[in-house]
């Protein structure tokens, strides 16, 4: 009978022990978990603004395809179309390099009030246009996203 209590009293605390890592496990699994949901949530509102922006470059770009469309004259003019789009102010810039608006560039870019550089712009596109018939007729030859 003595043994007995000798050995419940050697394993007196054990379970302590045994709560104090359970808790510490739990802790760290915690931790893990806060730290992977704030990343996630960081990634997501970033990936918003990005895409938010190449939507918005993607609309003021139509629109200005559509403007040289119906008016050759505007198709070499820094910011030929300054446009709102969900709260985002673009510009496009467009230059035909002399071909009289058959080859036409589109760059897009965050509206600062000057042109569209390589290092702001968001969209570059090129068209062609046939001006033989009327309206006249556009193909795309390129459309990059830039980030």
């Amino acid at each position: 009978m003595n043994r007995i209590r000798s050995r419940a009293r050697e394993e007196d605390g054990v379970i302590l022990v045994l709560v104090l890592g359970f808790l510490a496990f739990i802790g760290v699994v915690a931790a893990v978990l806060v730290n992977y949901t704030t990343t996630g949530h960081r990634a997501t509102v970033t990936v918003q603004d990005i895409r938010a922006r190449e939507y918005a470059a993607d609309g003021v770009v139509e629109a200005a395809i559509n403007l040289v469309r119906r008016t050759a004259a505007s198709s070499n003019s820094s910011g030929c179309v300054v446009a709102m789009v969900d709260s985002l102010s673009m510009r496009v810039d467009c230059s035909d390099a002399g071909t009289g608006g058959v080859e036409v560039t589109f760059t897009a870019c965050p509206n600062t009030g000057v042109a569209c550089t390589a290092s702001t712009r968001t969209l570059v596109a090129k068209a062609k246009y046939n001006r033989t018939v009327s309206p006249a007729a556009v193909k795309i030859s390129a459309w990059s996203v830039h980030r």
